[in-house]
């Protein structure tokens, strides 16, 4: 058993790389799932409003009306200047606006300018307060508008206001929410590439080290017991990483493993987990340093993730760039569970999910035979 050993003496000099993927993984998912919003409610942005009217027409009784009913209104001194600088400044006021005198009249020329003075917190703008200001230019283009077509500015504003009051009824296209298992094991796809090609090329890359195999070989141990050894060393380590992740899926949601929706996600995931096993084979065979594994465990991972739909759903990514995601496995893995959770305009259809799963067996039979392709032409190099 002296491979065992080897590779877990290997396996224990990268167990801090596996424990921070692993944290980086699980505290992920716990953002997403914990904090996620679930309303399918919106509301109308308030802040809080100083208004002071000196005109006192209707038109200017309306307005501050209309803002009465859509922000909070705030008393402060507009006399005092600095005390209404100080109350922006410690946040208990967001905008002073002051109607000028001569507003309806204006208004009712169609002079748009010097209608209003305002004050706003020293510190800049925030959402709010553009937000304000973009509905006061718009009360004003609107009357405008209305006054321009004949009517008076009283008129006008009492239209705009009606308008912008009016209610409009939204309905939302009804989606599958998306479940907490669901979301783990669509970003296992992620972690199990990174954490196999990291740490799988690295035992690889030193149990097939030139001098080892030669020492090795030179014994009475035969090559075909030390390769078969490393494939069972190798397929403990990461069956067992795959348990532990499927384990940790319990931690979201206790329901996972126990409903067909689950154990059709976790079938997918082994699939995929012997795609990711055998990328790293493919890593470790091209490849001559662990620094080299490092940076192509990361090119791959993520680029995988961004091209297959791990991090953005398959459903807004171009054309162009899925056309490129078909031919890896990242991307039949996450069509799948899509398919199984009925994702993003996919529905749960046993064919599809089926076809999914066995696309991806299918990479499993074309990632076995470019690792033959890749040993025969080593050891024909070799030979000559």
């Amino acid at each position: 058993m002296q491979v065992f050993k080897l590779v877990f003496k290997v396996l224990k000099k990268n167990l801090g790389t596996v424990v921070m993927y692993g944290c980086i993984f699980f505290t992920t998912i716990m953002l997403i799932t914990s904090f996620g919003d679930t309303s399918d409610e919106y509301t109308s942005t308030k802040i809080d409003v100083a208004i002071r009217d000196l005109d006192n027409t209707s038109a200017s009784r309306q307005l501050v009306d209309w803002v009465s009913e859509n922000h909070n209104i705030v008393d402060a001194d507009f006399e005092d200047e600095d005390e209404l600088l100080a109350k922006m400044y410690f946040n208990f006021c967001d905008y002073a606006i002051t109607i000028n005198e001569g507003f309806e009249e204006k208004l009712a020329g169609g002079n748009t300018e010097d209608l209003f003075t305002v004050s706003k917190r020293p510190n800049g703008y925030s959402y709010g307060t553009i937000y304000f200001e973009s509905q006061l230019n718009s009360i004003v283009s609107d009357a405008n508008a209305y006054v321009a077509g004949g009517m008076t500015a009283d008129e006008a504003l009492q239209k705009t206001v009606e308008v912008l009051n009016s209610k409009t009824e939204i309905s939302f296209i009804e989606e599958k929410e998306d479940s907490a298992a669901g979301i783990y094991f669509n970003y296992m796809a992620y972690i199990l590439l990174v954490m196999n090609i990291t740490v799988m090329s690295t035992i690889l890359l030193v149990v097939f080290k030139k001098d080892i195999t030669a020492r090795t070989y030179c014994s009475s141990f035969s090559q075909l017991k030390y390769i078969l050894q490393t494939i069972g060393a190798v397929s403990i380590i990461s069956v067992g990483f795959w348990v532990i992740l499927v384990l940790g899926s319990l931690c979201f949601d206790s329901s996972a493993l126990s409903s067909t929706v689950g154990l059709l996600m976790v079938c997918n995931s082994f699939v995929f987990l012997i795609c990711s096993v055998e990328i790293a084979v493919i890593v470790s065979l091209l490849v001559k340093s662990s620094m080299a594994v490092s940076a192509i465990s990361n090119i791959v991972s993520l680029g995988m993730a961004f091209l297959c739909g791990v991090f953005v759903p398959q459903s807004v990514l171009s054309d162009g760039v899925l056309s490129v995601g078909r031919f890896f496995p990242a991307y039949w893995y996450i069509k799948a569970v899509d398919s199984i959770n009925g994702w993003h305009g996919s529905t749960y259809n046993i064919t599809e999910i089926t076809k999914a799963i066995g696309i991806e067996a299918f990479f499993v039979v074309a990632l076995m035979a470019v690792i033959l392709v890749i040993v025969r032409s080593k050891r024909t190099q070799k030979s000559l």
